[in-house]
């Protein structure tokens, strides 16, 4: 008697695989085996399968047409459910490819240029018969203001606007059809001036866009009073970004209260060039916002008192916990908020740059529901290897993912004996290494078997020592899925051969998903000969990425493509 699996697993599976690299020719690769597997898998899994991203269509390239039509076809077969963006660069071509009907319901996104008005006709807009979301860019100040109010808003669901014209006047018309019409729901401006017309100001008519559901402000130039009534016009806001806001009065206050009141916030960016203490602390401790990132240069404080601030908010889970300059009546030069962070437990992912003489062991500890980390060095290398010391050392039990962006200049790095005693990190990015601390962390992991992902920027060399002094550690590890170096910098190294290392390691360890060395070495017939058979057989069945380039081996890169596995070999 057979045995099925049931569809709800098989889906789960397919989009899993799906998820693993976000492109067009791996999924058409994917859908190309699977649609062949059985009648079932056609009609009743593959119709179901959702994911979250859209691919994006490059109509430039001959074999992305010809990927196209060919995915028309499986489309129409396994009634596949996927979502496309047309860039604006792409729309006339794609419309003159003769693409198919299949892919023209897949396009659920179309990038357009204001003012374009060959890419707006309705001739062309009436092909896309399931459009609901645009992107309308005005990137050069038009001679006509009207084309930006003749755009097709009414015909999506979901508009966004990107105006990058520093020189641009928002009129009346204008800031009506961005903020008063619900016709937008997102919006991108750079460089501006920015003000809210004294018509509306003067009238009862200024009812807000409900529909406005992410604003990012970037070096625009407003007054406080308009950013804040414009800011709690927008109850529907979920994304809000505040880059280097010239206030031409300086009063952040009123703009604070009203990104406090939005409740629909999931996402806030304050980026800022000086603001007092005491005015982020009552932001810091007020806002209802998980995801959460303040950068700020210079950080003002006229009396000694506001040292003793804190923050208690509960609602915080992510925070950027950025290097920040104070300008105190105070011995104290630098300050990060970590240090008057009193609801550290309710924090699941924070960044940081630990730039404080600060006695970390007393902080890390408070950290219970963290699951990922990343840590910047910028030149502070003694605190920041104490701080990386104390939190892995701390063995916390929710977190699982460390990142360290460090520097070749100074020995900071994660060391083997803070490792050694904790039992859950399992994922590791790195910016440079030295040799001697990714052995002993690989051969930690032979008895620890808790890494599963390792990725490094650079592997620091001196004298003798090889990369190939690693493989029987990485042959050992059954956990490890993801081992990815990617260069090495110091003594050259003679013997070590990219194509039979990487060769040794999926013949001995079936369990490698992503894999990549840093590329040195030819490809040798006998090794092209055993590639060729190690790729069809079924220790590879976990392999999604080789970091390899098989330039001018066409029968290797064609097993790669059947077997979706992706390659450094150029397109």
């Amino acid at each position: 008697m057979d045995t099925y699996l049931p569809n709800i697993i098989l889906k789960k599976i397919f989009e899993y695989r799906i998820d693993l690299e976000c492109s067009l020719t791996h999924y058409y690769q994917l859908i190309k085996t699977f649609i062949l597997i059985s009648k079932r898998i056609q009609l009743e899994v593959l119709p179901k399968v959702r994911y979250s991203y859209r691919f994006t269509i490059d109509c430039s390239q001959p074999k992305e047409i010809n990927l196209l039509k060919n995915l028309n076809k499986l489309t129409g077969i396994g009634d596949l459910q996927y979502s496309m963006e047309l860039p604006l660069t792409e729309i006339t071509s794609f419309v003159n490819s003769d693409i198919g009907d299949q892919i023209y319901k897949r396009i659920t996104q179309l990038d357009m240029r204001i003012g374009d008005r060959h890419n707006m006709r309705p001739e062309i807009l009436d092909k896309f018969v399931n459009l609901h979301r645009s992107c309308f860019t005005l990137s050069l100040r038009p001679k006509d203001m009207s084309v930006i109010h003749q755009a097709p808003y009414d015909r999506f669901k979901v508009n966004e606007v990107e105006l990058l014209v520093p020189t641009l006047q928002i009129d009346d018309s204008l800031f009506h059809l961005l903020f008063n019409s619900n016709s937008i729901s997102l919006i991108f401006m750079y460089g501006m001036d920015i003000s809210i017309p004294k018509s509306i100001q003067l009238s009862s008519g200024f009812s807000g866009n409900i529909n406005l559901t992410e604003l990012r402000l970037s070096n625009v130039k407003m007054k406080s009073n308009d950013t804040a009534l414009l800011i709690s016009k927008s109850v529907s806001l979920q994304k809000l970004v505040l880059n280097n806001i010239r206030f031409l009065d300086e009063q952040p206050t009123p703009i604070l209260d009203a990104v406090i009141q939005l409740q629909n916030l999931q996402r806030f960016v304050f980026i800022s060039g000086k603001i007092q203490l005491k005015d982020t602390v009552y932001l810091l401790n007020n806002l209802k916002c998980q995801d959460v990132m303040v950068n700020i240069d210079t950080l003002q404080c006229e009396q000694n008192e506001n040292l003793l601030a804190t923050i208690n908010n509960p609602f915080i889970k992510n925070f950027c916990f950025s290097k920040i300059v104070t300008l105190f009546n105070h011995p104290q030069r630098d300050f990060n908020f970590i240090t008057i962070w009193r609801q550290l437990s309710a924090l699941e992912t924070i960044e940081i740059v630990p730039n404080t003489d600060h006695q970390w062991a007393s902080i890390v500890y408070k950290l219970t529901n963290l699951k990922s980390i990343k840590i910047i060095e910028d030149f502070y290398p003694d605190s920041t290897q104490l701080f990386i010391s104390d939190l892995v050392s701390a063995n916390l039990p929710k977190l699982t993912s460390i990142s360290i962006e460090n520097s070749q200049y100074h020995n900071v790095e994660l060391k083997s004996i803070s490792l050694s005693h904790n039992h859950f990190i399992n994922s590791i990015t790195i910016g440079y290494i030295s040799f001697q601390e990714i052995l002993k962390i690989l051969e930690l992991e032979v008895t620890r078997q808790t890494l599963m992902l390792f990725s490094v920027s650079y592997v620091i060399t001196v004298g003798t020592e090889s990369l190939s002094e690693l493989i029987p550690f990485i042959v050992k590890n059954k956990v490890l899925h993801t081992i990815n170096i990617k260069r090495r910098m110091g003594t050259k190294e003679k013997l070590f051969n990219v194509y039979n290392s990487i060769l040794y390691i999926l013949k001995n360890n079936s369990n490698i998903r992503n894999i990549s060395f840093p590329n040195k070495g030819k490809l040798s017939e006998d090794t092209h000969n055993e590639y060729k058979l190690l790729l069809q057989s079924d220790r590879i069945l976990n392999l999604w990425h080789i970091g390899l380039s098989f330039f001018n081996r066409p029968d290797l890169t064609s097993i790669l493509i059947q077997s979706s596995i992706s390659s450094n070999t150029p397109q």
